[in-house]
């Protein structure tokens, strides 16, 4: 991981940090489902919510 030292080893830190592993895993089979589904412009949209949420996790963190 590219996390200061100070980061990886905080436990506070990994809380944070696997609340966004769990977002990333959730988004996964919202995309499985609807292409399954044929829902290619509701996935559009999920793909741009993740890239929104991309930079602004660059920004915070």
């Amino acid at each position: 991981f590219s996390f200061p030292l100070h980061t990886a080893d905080s436990r506070a830190a990994w809380a944070v940090i696997e609340t966004g592993y769990a977002r990333v895993t959730a988004i996964g089979p919202a995309l499985w489902g609807m292409y399954f589904g044929g829902h290619y412009e509701a996935i559009d949209v999920l793909i741009a919510s993740t890239a929104w949420i991309a930079l602004v996790d660059a920004v915070v963190c």
